[in-house]
Formats: structure tokens, C-alpha cells, sequence
């Protein structure tokens, strides 16, 4: 199929993509990076901070405690749901990194090229996910530590129900807070703009 791009295209996107593009894929990996970092830092220092407070302040057997417990779980679904989407990002512009070294240094023909303007344009202008969401969600949740913090969470929680006694309201709130993480996460992730549309790259995929 012949080129829809002129000489001239070529001729000037070429540079473009080796240099400026290329070098400005580093800071945005770097800022990426340095946020995802960040909101990984702040979740495990609030389920840390609010547990040591429940058991310094002897609130485990008191209605309090649960609360703390319940609005600490919701504040790191919350964390969750950033930290999978900048690491969309991390992975997004480190795999078109990937692809234009490949054209650099192995293949500069004209159909790789092309193929390296697609890229572009399906991941860093109509924001398509190159990764499975399964993928996100295990890296994030086992690798990044959101789901050892989620165990000690909620086993803190039921080991208050156990040794308060608060009545029914106490379980019924545990479970509409747990109602609300999943809704957090299903609105603020599954339904953003991050996964509206999934285009698995292989490379990237399993780069990860």
C-alpha cells in the first residue's frame, strides 16, 4: 500500500521523532514515575499512620476504630486507581521509547516508520491502553505491595467486629464501604479514559 504521507513528511518527522520526541518521552516517564512513587509513599503511610493510631489510642474495640478502618480503605482505593493509571502512562511512553530505539537502531525503513507514527498517534493522542487490564491491575495490587495493604486493612477490620460490639450497623457500613471501593475503582479506572480502549503491543505487554 502506498504511503500516504509526501516526501517532505517523511523527511521532517524523521528528525523530529529521533530528538525531540524521543528525549521528551524520558521526562515524561521520569514524572510518571516520580507520581507513581509518590501516591505509592502516601498509601502506605496513611494505612500505617491510621492502624498505629487505632492501636495506640486503644480505638480497635470501639465503633471509631472501624470507621478510621473503613475511610482508610476507601482513601487507598483511591491510591490504587492513580497508581494504575500512571502506570499505564510509565509503561505508555517507555514502550513508544521502545519501538522508536527498535527503529533507530534496527529497521529504518519506510513501513517501519509509518508504523512508528501510528503508535504514536493511537497512544499518546487518542490515549489507547497498550497493556491487558489484568496486567494493571496484577502489577499494581501484588508487585506494588496495594494488596498485602489491603489484607492488613481489612483483617484489622474484622478483628474490630470481633471484639466490638457495635451490633448489625457496624457489618452493613463495613460492606457499603467495600461497595464504595469497588465503585471507585470501576468509575475512576475501569470507566476513565485510561481503558475505554485497550490495543494490547505486544512489546509492551511483555516488557512489563
Amino acid at each position: 500500500m502506498p504511503s500516504r504521507n509526501p516526501p517532505y513528511v517523511y523527511e521532517e518527522l524523521i528528525p523530529w521523532v529521533r530528538t525531540v520526541y524521543f528525549d521528551s518521552l524520558t521526562d515524561s516517564i521520569s514524572r510518571s514515575l516520580t507520581y507513581l512513587h509518590t501516591t505509592i509513599n502516601w498509601a502506605l503511610t496513611a494505612s500505617t499512620a491510621a492502624i498505629g493510631i487505632i492501636f495506640a489510642q486503644q480505638l480497635i474495640n470501639k465503633s471509631s476504630g472501624i470507621i478510621i478502618l473503613i475511610l482508610v480503605a476507601i482513601l487507598i482505593t483511591h491510591f490504587f486507581s492513580r497508581s494504575c493509571k500512571t502506570y499505564i502512562n510509565v509503561m505508555r511512553y517507555s514502550g513508544i521509547q521502545k519501538h522508536i530505539e527498535h527503529f533507530i537502531i534496527k529497521d529504518q525503513s519506510r513501513f517501519e516508520y509509518e508504523r512508528i507514527l501510528k503508535i504514536i498517534y493511537e497512544l499518546d493522542v487518542l490515549w489507547y491502553c497498550p497493556i491487558k487490564p489484568r496486567t494493571i491491575i496484577y502489577k499494581v495490587s501484588v508487585e506494588f505491595g496495594y494488596l498485602y495493604v489491603y489484607l492488613i486493612i481489612y483483617t484489622t477490620i474484622i478483628y474490630a467486629l470481633s471484639v466490638t460490639n457495635t451490633g448489625n450497623w457496624a457489618h452493613i457500613l463495613v460492606i457499603f464501604g467495600t461497595i464504595f471501593c469497588i465503585f471507585e475503582i470501576y468509575v475512576n479506572l475501569f470507566r476513565s479514559p485510561y481503558l475505554r480502549t485497550v490495543r494490547v503491543d505486544d512489546l509492551i505487554e511483555n516488557q512489563r
